[in-house]
């Protein structure tokens, strides 16, 4: 069986920010930052921690080097994330 990885688009990364912080979420980013910085590529998600029943709050690789940001989010969110198989 494969194994799959969630991830965000640019796109959704910020759609989804942006309903963190209308929700007033623990865990969003800065709005202007990440239209600013974001690429046009997949985000994988590397982990996630349910924070409650609602709410899943993940770790996101945002770069090569290994840098992450938090992002909370609806666990019904979370789970129509897309995702890509990996080896």
């Amino acid at each position: 069986m494969r194994e799959t990885v969630k991830y965000l688009t640019r796109d959704l990364f910020i759609e989804l920010n942006d309903k963190a912080i209308r929700g007033k979420m623990n865990r969003t980013l800065r709005a202007n930052a990440i239209k600013e910085r974001l690429e046009d590529i997949k985000y994988p998600v590397v982990s996630v921690f349910m924070s409650d029943e609602t709410v899943a709050r993940c770790n996101i690789a945002v770069d090569s080097e290994g840098a992450e940001v938090q992002l909370d989010m609806l666990v019904d969110d979370y789970n129509k994330l897309p995702t890509i198989p990996v080896n």
